[in-house]
């Protein structure tokens, strides 16, 4: 139910209460949801804050309006994104791809000590630090993936100076600082959402997300970035290739 004394207006609670509902598929594609009238005596709320939460639905493309047969749930514009782990490809490129236009709506870039793990993975020394890139990513203008790059500083000097714009940061690191790319190793988990990320994605607190991990070597075996990435998880899907057999232990 809705919560009157949060910070958040009722307007955005009802609407990702429905959108909730509209990705865990308790409303199917092209089925009616209940009217205003029947929205408004369940939540008891105003029929103007039935009719923003729905507009903003349906301006999103996630409900149609028909006159005279109600409103309903309409197709994805965005179809659920094939990520192949044959090659070290950025989320720019793969949406690229996909003829799917990439965005950032904010930008973060600090020096700072990494969390542990991040330290670990990129073998620091105690205290030093790393370039962290943060940037909430869209496709289509939808909210699409919360990511967290950390980079050896010395590898992306005054990169905070640099506007790359639209194109892949993997672009700048090989056209602005020649890196060399090697092997990576991802590592793919589904946890529920932080508050940031369900408020970012529009979904229900603890719905879950797509997390991903990716450490970068280069083309010498050193690594020299890790990737933290929370993904919208009904847009998003993995695929990897397995050849044959492993070989009898002995």
């Amino acid at each position: 139910m809705l919560n009157e004394s949060n910070k958040i207006p009722l307007y955005f609670q009802l609407k990702k209460i429905f959108l909730d509902r509209i990705r865990k598929k308790i409303y199917k594609i092209g089925e009616a949801i209940p009217s205003e009238t029947e929205i408004q005596k369940q939540f008891n709320i105003s029929r103007i804050t039935v009719r923003r939460a729905i507009m903003e639905l349906e301006n999103e493309n996630y409900l149609v309006r028909k006159p005279g047969k109600g409103t309903f749930v309409a197709e994805y514009r965005i179809e659920k994104i094939i990520q192949k782990l044959d090659d070290i490809s950025s989320w720019t490129e793969t949406l690229k791809e996909k003829g799917i236009k990439p965005g950032t709506i904010k930008k973060e870039i600090v020096q700072i000590i990494p969390p542990r793990e991040i330290a670990v993975a990129l073998k620091l020394e105690p205290n030093e630090k790393v370039t962290k890139i943060k940037r909430w990513r869209t496709g289509n203008n939808k909210p699409f993936c919360i990511m967290t790059n950390y980079i050896l500083s010395h590898f992306v000097p005054n990169i905070d100076k640099i506007n790359w714009g639209s194109e892949s940061l993997y672009k700048v690191y090989e056209k602005k600082y020649n890196i060399e790319f090697g092997i990576a190793k991802e590592i793919v988990e589904a946890r529920p959402a932080t508050k940031e990320e369900s408020n970012f994605f529009e979904i229900s607190p603890k719905y879950p997300v797509l997390a991903i991990t990716r450490i970068t070597c280069d083309s010498n075996g050193n690594p020299f970035e890790v990737v933290k990435s929370a993904n919208c998880a009904d847009l998003y899907k993995y695929v990897v290739s397995l050849k044959g057999r492993p070989k009898d232990q002995k």
